[in-house]
């Protein structure tokens, strides 16, 4: 029998899932007139029943027949991969790069287990593969990237209306390259192209990537609302709650965080199970929290146990017994257990912290709890405290660094505003802070023009930034001829967060002034649901010229 028969019977078998058979006669090809192709098709009867040992040893025997052949070293690398052999496939992979003829095809399997295994690759081979005109091995380049921190720089190519694998691939890895620094016009045009029905079997992919990005550059409320689009069509609606609980805890906003994890539980989605514990613990509902921390403890997960035990020790210890707790588990009681108006309580607490980054963040946390609930002057005497505290912890620093030009700003005092605001540097994610404080800056000296312009972007970027979200109602309120173009602002703020205590003063007021009583009495029901009576009558006695006596 010649050599094409050979091949000729082999195929059939394969045709017939007759593995046995394939295998004999693609043996016989190897011996009679061995190639890389037969070595090749021989090893792949081998890999389609899992018998990677067999296989491996059908490309031995094949180099010593072919040596230094690209396409027999780029698949025994893939065969490393396979068993869990990493620097095996990273060096056989390596040598088919060697091969111009190979050179892509390996450097995208070479970069995909670099970055699977998250292994080391010199930089300089990074920016030559990211060169490199196929878009599979840019692609894998991105990603591993993207595992090791490191920024790639590349021209996006987004003018194909139609993608592919590999387009769309390297379009991903590029968002999440990128994350914080992809301007408006590509994260535009990339939603386009994922809407587009040619384009749908990658559209969850990309909008994910999209709303990543979108969150990242503090655009909040165009995140949440893409994932939300994402999560309309995907059949993993579980991941992209739980993603979207994650987002809202980011933002202080716990109790919207809970709405999601019911879905993403109810979808089956069990990472969900942890942040639902943590958004219980956020959110004050301590019976509950405890409840879902036990359930925690008892799971399959053995890494989060004593994280378990711990959080319930500290949401069930008596307060006779605090003093008996750590530092960090004083600092996380007072963070849980404790309300705004338990201030004594936790000032006592903190005296007995030896700890100054546990002193100083019990403190701060109190003092951001207070401006949150728009109890400025108590937020400004607790944050007063922390000058008396040597920090070392250069997050905390300009944790309290930010709140500190918050309040600035609630006090009106510009001066000092704009004098610490020099000292400041804004990271990527401060953006909407560094606009908003530009804008009340631009403000106060008459700019009103560049002002508006501060202004207009931050009445509609993020919902959970109320401070900025008054202040560019009040802004139109004066300087547009809208009646409602205020109203209008807050009402949709409050309506992605219906619990903020800030959003709901404004839109009481909002409500009131343009005759929309039964709104504002709604809205002042429910504002005295979730402050202190002293606070709402305060709050009604500051805004009598609004609103009548009965209403207190």
């Amino acid at each position: 029998m010649n050599h094409h028969s050979n091949y000729a019977i082999a195929d059939i078998g394969q045709r017939k899932y007759d593995i046995v058979k394939e295998q004999r006669f693609y043996e016989r090809a190897t011996k009679r007139r061995p190639t890389e192709m037969s070595y090749l098709n021989l090893s792949h009867t081998y890999e389609r029943t899992s018998s990677w040992i067999d296989a491996l040893l059908v490309l031995e025997k094949a180099s010593i027949e072919f040596p230094n052949s690209p396409v027999l070293e780029n698949t025994k690398g893939l065969l490393f991969y396979e068993i869990d052999i990493p620097d095996s496939a990273i060096h056989y992979l390596k040598k088919a790069t060697m091969h111009s003829s190979y050179r892509n095809s390996a450097e995208t399997n070479l970069l995909a287990v670099a970055a699977d295994y998250q292994l080391p690759l010199n930089t300089d081979s990074l920016y030559a593969a990211i060169t490199s005109t196929k878009r599979g091995v840019k692609s894998n380049t991105l990603a591993y990237a993207n595992f090791t921190n490191e920024k790639i720089e590349l021209q996006l190519d987004l003018s194909d209306s139609s993608l592919n694998l590999f387009s769309a691939t390297l379009i991903n890895n590029y968002l999440l390259n990128h994350l914080g620094d992809v301007d408006s016009v590509s994260l535009n045009r990339i939603k386009q192209l994922a809407r587009m029905n040619v384009n749908s079997v990658f559209s969850e992919s990309l909008l994910f990537a999209v709303s990543l990005s979108h969150y990242a550059e503090g655009e909040v409320k165009k995140a949440f609302n893409v994932l939300k689009e994402v999560i309309f069509t995907s059949d993993r609606q579980g991941k992209y709650n739980n993603t979207l609980a994650l987002w809202a805890l980011e933002q202080n906003a716990p109790e919207l965080a809970l709405r999601y994890l019911e879905y993403a539980i109810f979808q089956n989605f069990d990472p969900a199970a942890l942040t639902k514990s943590v958004a219980l613990s956020e959110a004050g509902m301590i019976p509950e929290a405890i409840i879902s921390w036990d359930f925690i403890r008892k799971g399959g997960d053995t890494t989060l146990v004593s994280l378990a035990e711990r959080m319930m020790r500290i949401l069930a210890v008596s307060n006779n017994l605090v003093h008996q707790l750590d530092d960090e588990e004083k600092y996380l009681y007072c963070r849980y257990r404790l309300k705004p108006s338990d201030s004594l309580q936790l000032l006592q607490i903190v005296s007995t912290i030896t700890d100054n980054n546990y002193k100083a963040k019990t403190l701060l946390e109190l003092s951001q709890k207070l401006y949150n609930i728009d109890e400025l002057t108590p937020a400004i005497i607790i944050f007063n405290r922390l000058s008396e505290i040597e920090v070392t912890n250069s997050k905390l620093i300009q944790e309290g660094q930010l709140l500190e030009l918050k309040l600035l700003a609630s006090q009106g005092n510009y001066r000092a505003l704009e004098t610490q605001m020099k000292a400041f540097s804004f990271s990527a994610r401060q953006k909407n802070s560094q606009d908003y404080f530009q804008a009340v800056l631009l403000n106060e000296k008459g700019n009103f023009s560049d002002a508006e312009k501060y202004f207009n972007h931050l009445a509609a970027t993020n919902p959970f930034f109320e401070e900025a979200v008054i202040s560019s109602a009040q802004f139109h309120k004066k300087h547009t001829s809208d009646p409602l173009k205020a109203y209008n602002i807050i009402t949709d703020a409050l309506h992605e967060f219906p619990e903020s205590i800030k959003l709901l003063k404004a839109y009481a007021i909002e409500a009131k002034l343009n005759g929309f009583d039964d709104y504002a009495n709604s809205a002042l029901t429910r504002l005295q649901a979730r402050i202190s009576t002293p606070a709402f009558r305060s709050f009604i006695i500051e805004n009598q010229l609004t609103f009548l006596p009965q209403d207190l």
